[in-house]
């Protein structure tokens, strides 16, 4: 990899005008940021992982230089086969995209917000405790893609970790969006909260996606008398369609009425069609939910299994309650006073 290359891959993840960049900036919450660090490696291959710094013992995340690449080219990808399945973009998109010059200048900020939300998602491995809990059992770190050798969370331990630091990230990203369209260069260019929502809702099934791939998920093939329990007992990531159905529901938490809701699970669905169309495209490989034999119910129990493993998690193994995180972070940005605990409905 060029040093250029390099360079641009570094100013996406933490340089002038990105997410970590702006957190740096707001001084409530600049501490923390400062104690957070950030690293890229060369390596081809799609690797992400949170850790502890072992000489600082600071957290840490790092990104593989092949994560990043393959999330442009998927990104690339992805808006071609849809503008060419559709027949425009913005129509399928459900915005006005005349803010952006090009089709291309639109994958690269959809890859920008790819790239966050990988981010976020780390950032929540370690604000919600993941990383804590994992210390307490001797793992040395968190890795998105193959699992440090000597600990592998078992049965639905990682499933409901994995789940949780989506709901961390999509709670940062869509609770101060305004915040972000205001004050973050790279999403000025939304004109809309509708288009932010529209596009982060095909960032999330875009990465969902990616990483399905990459840890060879292979759900839907097995047994036909298998549980979706059973199914994620011995993967380390959900499939595709949990992982998006699970985000709906941070999402309902988030909005401010009926209408709203609305709205947000409407973006949603819009995110989810479009991957649809990718997969048709050939670009994914992952089965979607509805090509398999588990209804909408099957679904609902095993997201209930989630939330109840999720709760013991809390429970007895000190992961941490998403209050204190998203309080620190609502008082850093709004400046408002503690909020309740968000329920799972």
């Amino acid at each position: 990899m060029s040093d250029t290359q390099y360079e641009r891959l570094w100013q996406k993840i933490c340089g002038d005008g990105s997410l970590l960049s702006l957190m740096h900036d707001t001084p409530q919450l600049a501490l923390f940021v400062n104690e957070l660090v950030v690293t890229v490696f060369d390596d081809a291959n799609f690797e992400a992982l949170a850790c502890f710094d072992e000489e600082t013992q600071f957290p840490m995340i790092a990104l593989s230089t092949g994560c990043l690449e393959q999330v442009v080219a998927i990104c690339q990808q992805g808006v071609a086969a849809i503008d060419s399945s559709s027949g425009c973009l913005w129509a399928a998109l459900g915005f006005d995209g005349s803010s952006f010059a090009s089709h291309l200048e639109f994958a690269e900020f959809l890859s920008d917000m790819v790239i966050d939300f990988i981010v976020l998602h780390e950032l929540g491995h370690i604000a919600r405790g993941h990383l804590q809990m994992l210390s307490a059992a001797g793992a040395a770190g968190l890795f998105e893609v193959g699992e440090d050798e000597g600990y592998v969370l078992k049965g639905l331990d990682r499933i409901a970790i994995e789940l949780d630091a989506d709901n961390f990230a999509v709670y940062m990203l869509v609770s101060f969006r305004r915040h972000w369209i205001k004050h973050l260069k790279r999403y000025q260019v939304f004109v809309s909260e509708q288009a932010f929502m529209a596009t982060l809702s095909l960032a999330k099934v875009i990465l969902f996606n990616l990483l399905a791939e990459r840890v060879g998920l292979q759900l839907g093939r097995g047994e036909p008398s298998q549980t979706l329990k059973q199914q994620h007992f011995a993967a380390s990531h959900p499939h595709p369609s949990i992982r998006h159905e699970f985000s709906d529901q941070i999402l309902l938490q988030l909005a401010d009425n009926q209408a709203q809701a609305e709205q947000f699970l409407g973006d949603s669905e819009i995110g989810y069609k479009l991957y649809v169309q990718m997969q048709q495209a050939g670009i994914f490989n992952v089965r979607t939910m509805c090509s398999w034999r588990y209804d909408s119910d099957k679904v609902a129990a095993f997201i209930n299994q989630i939330n109840q493993q999720l709760q013991w998690l809390v429970d007895n193994k000190g992961l941490g309650d998403q209050s204190l995180a998203t309080q620190f972070f609502e008082q850093a940005f709004l400046g408002i006073a503690p909020s309740p605990r968000h329920e799972y409905k």
